[in-house]
């Protein structure tokens, strides 16, 4: 690997799984009945992991009225539900659904594939070099991510 693929491998990694992401959200467009925003709030929905509305107007600088109108949208195609915090009832959680979850394995195929052939190409010290290294990187993401977020 020459040291110009070596400095923007992350990078060529995360073009490649959007552009595959954004290729079958297109192509299933008709059969899934999703936008791409709608495609992009579920992923917000799934990293905040149970997100109130008003997480998703903070994280999507969106009005209110807004998300509560994408979230409606969204329920009715069934790909979330919605909640009402046990604490405090003026609290509503996005909860993601089963066909949201069969819609993400579909859509991410390709990794998981891709995963799969690297693996059949390593011996057994070198998955767990892999997955310690992915781990490495998926941790520092995290870290970048939290600051981005506060």
């Amino acid at each position: 690997m020459n040291m110009k693929n070596k400095d923007n491998i992350l990078a060529e990694i995360v073009k490649k799984t959007k552009l595959h992401f954004f290729r079958s959200v297109f192509k299933n467009y008709h059969a899934s009945s999703l936008s791409l925003g709608e495609s992009m709030i579920l992923e917000v929905i799934e990293y905040l992991e149970r997100p109130s509305i008003n997480d998703l107007v903070k994280f999507l600088y969106m009005s209110q009225p807004n998300v509560s109108y994408r979230i409606n949208v969204l329920q009715e195609k069934g790909y979330v539900t919605k909640n009402k915090s046990v604490e405090d009832a003026r609290i509503t959680h996005i909860i993601l659904t089963d066909k949201y979850f069969s819609y993400k394995r579909k859509k991410n195929e390709l990794t998981a594939r891709v995963l799969r052939n690297v693996e059949n190409k390593l011996d057994e010290k070198e998955r767990e070099y892999l997955y310690e290294n992915l781990d490495l990187v998926n941790r520092e993401l995290e870290k970048e991510l939290r600051e981005f977020l506060r």
